[in-house]
């Protein structure tokens, strides 16, 4: 698309934007306790959501006190934990999950037993989910890692209903099935008000709920480098440091500032509806439909 739509939507009002921290945000790190945002992302952060008529929301699924404590306990943006279970805009984190507290906690003391025989694994266990991460674990000790842990994720999966399995990088989740990322989004637009617009941005597949949840006028944006993937995203941007400039750009179009061209030109994705590689002169239409097809003899 051309310029003038994202400055359409910069200036929108109101305006959402929903973003993931860790991949989006800020690189990954070793530990979640190691990736943190710079000074400048978090006041570049504090004065969107300060914005009249721009909510913006981080949504992670990391437990509410690692994302307090990754940007520095502000009052603003709001946050989202655990994929959508914990909320908070102003004051108290509310909008628990229906799922009862602790129902993992057996998974996690598995998950545990196995961490401890390979060195770097480690668990993570949240209100109501565990997760199983292994970025610190030697590549040549992973399969063995986790061909353990599958087997105690299918017992553990074929004997609790209603939770799912999900994967992300070098991490591997189990979690209520009604957990969503994608939660954030009616929540958000309905705080937000009356003709919302939102824009999404996310790197992993947690974040395709969200994409999945937008509406006409909203705009889904996948961070990474990985090609091919399958995405509900129509757009795409390389990496956290391409998320700071966009970022940076909306502030900008939003104070009115004289903005040069959009500082990086977010790529679009494959999807079944539209497809623009980088480099292509064109665009290629694929029409759906459920008639049948027409057979006429030549002329």
């Amino acid at each position: 698309m051309e310029p003038a739509h994202w400055l359409g939507l910069a200036r929108h009002s109101p305006l959402a934007i929903l973003a993931d921290l860790d991949g989006t945000l800020i690189p990954f790190a070793p530990t979640p306790e190691e990736a943190r945002p710079s000074p400048d992302l978090v006041a570049l952060l504090r004065a969107l959501a300060g914005m009249p008529g721009l909510v913006l929301a981080v949504v992670s699924g990391r437990p509410r006190q690692s994302l307090e404590q990754a940007l520095g306990n502000a009052p603003e943006p709001w946050l989202v934990a655990e994929h959508g279970g914990w909320r908070r805009a102003v004051g108290a984190w509310q909008g628990p999950a229906e799922a009862p507290p602790g129902a993992v906690g057996d998974l996690a003391r598995a998950l545990e037993a196995i961490a401890a025989r390979h060195a770097g694994a480690r668990v993570e266990e949240k209100t109501w989910s565990a997760a199983l991460h292994w970025r610190q674990v030697p590549e040549p000790a992973r399969t063995g890692l986790l061909v353990e842990a599958e087997s105690a994720i299918e017992d553990w999966l074929a004997r609790n209903p209603g939770h799912e399995r999900l994967e992300g990088a070098d991490i591997l989740e189990i979690r209520p099935a009604r957990l969503r990322k994608s939660l954030a989004v009616a929540w958000v637009r309905e705080r937000a008000g009356p003709g919302t617009r939102v824009l999404a941005l996310g790197d992993d597949l947690t974040d395709e709920d969200t994409f999945r949840a937008l509406g006409v006028g909203d705009e889904g944006v996948l961070v990474g480098t990985a090609a091919g993937r399958p995405t509900a995203a129509h757009w795409r941007l390389p990496g956290p440091e391409e998320v700071t400039a966009l970022l940076s750009w909306i502030a900008a179009a939003r104070r009115e500032e004289a903005t040069p061209p959009i500082p990086v030109e977010p790529l679009p994705v494959a999807t079944p509806t539209r497809r623009l590689a980088l480099g292509e002169a064109g665009l290629e239409l694929l029409v759906l439909s459920n008639r049948l097809p027409e057979l006429r003899s030549p002329a």
